[in-house]
């Protein structure tokens, strides 16, 4: 599993400013490469069948050092442009409110607003067609989805700017009733569905360590160190990585390959359950799913089930529900309504059998390709490599790197807390 955070819009001198706003510059007129939304299972076992070279990311990564000058330009310009969309409109904003003799005709301004009608931004109709709400502001220019002057609106920029904040952190704070996603050169803002049971984790209390691991330090609350781990970790000394503090491993039981649809199991699967298990570190699998149909998923289900008999399987069994990074992935342009149904069929079935079942994505996935609340009687375990948790939905579990180091085994290995006993 292989994806990858958010990070991150440069800040801009004054006289660059001065340059962009001469040259009028719409930053939808250009493109990028945002790497939150490079991610997938880049499994090389899906690609054996096609003879599909790994390399597709590593030559991904060379053209992008190559375009390195010209991508730092791009977001100085969109950065420039979002400071001087928001100062613009902070100006209509307060030209509005000269006119206004009641709380009812204040605006409210979306940032999404300014980003994809700056051109319009001084129209009395985009006036119109917003609210406007007042508040009172802290010193700092800190602000939640509310706008006070012009001077707080440019601080409150300048001030996550000049830090080294992204715009996506910048939107996220502004906008916490929405889900910030940047996808195809624009951020989309998908509501935060108020029914479903929200994360409890305090990002506060998150403590990254010296060698780089994450533990979570809330008192009373439950932080178990894992990993997950599939054939290209190669032969594992799984006596080492139970001596690294290790305490459970959700271990690759299989795969369905995403141009053939035939099923595979991890030719390392039944290994690392044995020898993992042996030295008491508690063991879950997971299965790459590319099941198109219920039939499919429940055969996916069934196969797991198969597999993992005369085992010790003490955590859950995970549906691994991925984009693909190739245009032939069979399950790719699957509907949100049928990969919802496809997920429920395979997990249902896991339960059924008596076992946990858990649902494993990433950010945009869980949002975008999913009904989370078809999905809400299932755990989670979330993909998002960070520091902190951005995401406003509960969670069990977390994957927060691709690039951990653990004695035992050679190279990286994904790392992971668990929120709860299993």
């Amino acid at each position: 599993m292989n994806y990858k955070n958010d990070n991150d819009l440069m800040s801009v001198t004054d006289d660059e400013i001065e340059d962009i706003k001469s040259k009028d510059i719409d930053v939808l007129d250009y493109e990028f490469e945002d790497e939150n939304l490079v991610y997938g299972d880049f499994d090389k076992s899906l690609y054996e069948s096609k003879n599909i070279s790994i390399e597709k990311n590593k030559n991904k990564n060379k053209n992008k050092n190559k375009n390195e000058k010209s991508s730092k330009i791009f977001f100085v310009l969109i950065s420039a442009n979002l400071l001087l969309s928001v100062v613009v409109l902070g100006m209509t904003i307060l030209n509005g409110n000269t006119n206004t003799k009641s709380e009812d005709n204040k605006k409210d301004v979306s940032v999404s607003t300014i980003l994809d009608n700056k051109d319009d931004a001084d129209s009395d109709d985009k006036k119109n067609d917003n609210d406007v709400r007042e508040d009172d502001k802290s010193e700092t220019g800190e602000i939640n989805s509310e706008f006070g002057s012009v001077e707080e609106i440019k601080g409150f920029i300048k001030n996550h700017l000049s830090e080294g904040k992204g715009t996506n952190e910048m939107l996220r704070e502004l906008y916490p009733e929405n889900v910030i996603i940047y996808e195809d050169n624009k951020f989309l803002f998908v509501p935060v569905d108020d029914s479903l049971k929200k994360n409890d984790i305090d990002n506060d209390k998150l403590k990254v360590l010296e060698n780089g691991e994450i533990e979570y330090t809330e008192e009373n609350a439950v932080s178990v160190k894992g990993i997950d781990v599939s054939k290209y970790q190669g032969d594992i000394e799984w006596k080492k990585v139970a001596s690294d503090g290790v305490e459970f491993a959700i271990i690759r039981l299989g795969y369905r390959g995403y141009g053939t649809g035939e099923i595979m199991l991890d030719e390392k699967a039944k290994k690392n359950m044995k020898e993992a298990s042996e030295v008491g570190i508690k063991v879950g699998v997971y299965f790459f799913s590319q099941a198109i149909n219920e039939k499919e998923a429940k055969e996916e289900a069934e196969f797991v089930i198969e597999n993992i008999k005369g085992y010790d399987i003490d955590y859950p069994i995970v549906f691994d529900t991925e984009d693909v990074i190739n245009d032939d992935a069979r399950a790719n342009d699957l509907s949100v309504d049928d990969r919802t149904i496809i997920a429920k069929t395979f997990c249902d079935y896991i339960k059924d059998c008596g076992y946990t079942p858990v649902i494993y994505a990433n950010l945009r996935w869980f949002n975008l390709a999913l009904n989370m609340k078809e999905l809400e009687e299932y755990d989670k375990w979330y993909a998002y490599y960070d520091e902190k948790i951005y995401f406003p939905y509960k969670i069990s579990m977390w994957q927060y790197s691709e690039n951990g180091k653990v004695n035992g085994i050679e190279g990286a290995v994904d790392m992971n807390i668990s929120f709860k006993e299993w």
